[in-house]
């Protein structure tokens, strides 16, 4: 392997580490997320099946169908509101890390996603306002060879991440788009984790 193959395996294997320290942390979060709202659940499955049953005993068995549909859509929009916030809270995750791990992430993200030539960054106004010092240099000196970003001083309407422009072609890396284009895996191992 030469020094480029290690370094990039380097940075593939500390970016998987730090999306597994995300997601652990995400899931860590929507664990206790989900024993609130399964104590919630809980409650009202009971207040549920109790209602179920003064229809069953004045209606029969279509009530006691009636109120087994409505356990199980509830149920649904619970475990679907969970999952919908586990994903929040694993991007919120990621907005909120110390500084210096955000924009060692975002370094990464930009090896990752950089092309041959020279190509802007736009970073979120959040971001241009706190990065640090140095930063450009040290993202350039992380980048393949043959290829350089500049870091533009307008910022882009995202929340976190960035934007690299290329001439006229955009390559959206904000967190918003990431976790739009990775939801459904993001989705699948969250339900994993906290239903299985």
């Amino acid at each position: 392997m030469s020094g480029l193959d290690n370094i990039i395996k380097t940075i593939r294997d500390d970016a998987a580490a730090e999306a597994k320290a995300v997601l652990d942390r995400a899931r860590e979060s929507a664990a206790r997320r989900l024993s609130e709202a399964k104590a919630a659940t809980d409650s009202a499955c009971g207040r549920i099946v109790e209602e179920g049953q003064r229809r069953a005993d004045s209606a029969g068995a279509r009530a006691e169908s009636g109120a087994a549909m409505e356990k199980r859509r509830t149920l649904l929009a619970k475990k679907q509101a969970l999952l919908d916030q586990a994903v929040l809270s694993a991007r919120e995750a990621v907005l909120n890390m110390p500084e210096g791990e955000y924009f060692d992430f975002l370094t990464r993200l930009a090896v990752e996603n950089a092309e041959q030539g020279v190509g802007v960054m736009f970073l979120s106004k959040r971001d241009l306002q706190r990065l640090p010092d140095g930063y450009h240099a040290a993202l350039n000196r992380a980048l393949p060879d043959g290829a350089s970003l500049d870091i533009s001083a307008t910022a882009e309407p995202i929340d976190g991440g960035f934007v690299l422009r290329y001439g006229e072609i955009d390559r959206n890396c904000s967190l918003a788009a990431i976790f739009d284009e990775n939801r459904e895996r993001i989705l699948d191992a969250a339900q994993d984790a906290l239903f299985l």
